[in-house]
């Protein structure tokens, strides 16, 4: 696997390490007015973590088509439904573990091995969802570093 995409994702690791560490305050405030917390941002990143590992990953391994790649929005929503009343805590050690669990697994396979994921045709192998996931916590990477310096703005 290409080691600029798997180290943009071990840096997500890290941060969401440091991030677990937070006052439950801080990590429950929305990042900006009308956007999500840090809760929410780690609980979505964690199911589309859940995502690769259940369903790319295999696919990858077993040579098999994904005929459905989640709509982003709804699969967003629904992660964070679905995580309504769990405690911050227990999401931050899922992310923790399903991350690094995801990791383990994609330093095991070969980047170019091919996928075929219907309505994806910008996606044909591990390196474009690495490469696609890597773009999506850089975004948020960013978004919370800002909330964390700047506080949340309007």
């Amino acid at each position: 696997m290409n080691q600029g995409f798997h180290s943009s994702l071990i840096t997500y690791l890290d941060h969401l390490q440091d991030w677990s560490k937070q006052d439950e305050i801080i990590l429950k405030t929305p990042v900006r007015a009308g956007r999500w917390s840090m809760r929410d941002i780690i609980a979505h990143i964690y199911y589309w973590d859940r995502f690769i590992l259940e369903t790319v990953l295999p696919a990858n391994i077993n040579q098999t088509e994904i005929r459905h790649w989640p709509h982003s929005e709804l699969y967003n929503r629904a992660a964070i439904a679905a995580l309504d009343g769990r405690p911050v805590t227990w999401i931050c050690k899922q992310g923790i573990l399903t991350r690094s669990g995801l990791l383990d697994e994609m330093a095991k396979r070969n980047g170019s091995d091919s996928l075929i994921i219907h309505g994806r045709p910008d996606i044909s192998d591990l390196q474009d969802v690495a490469g696609l996931f890597s773009k999506h916590d850089d975004h948020h990477i960013r978004q919370i570093q800002h909330y964390l310096h700047a506080g949340m703005s309007r």
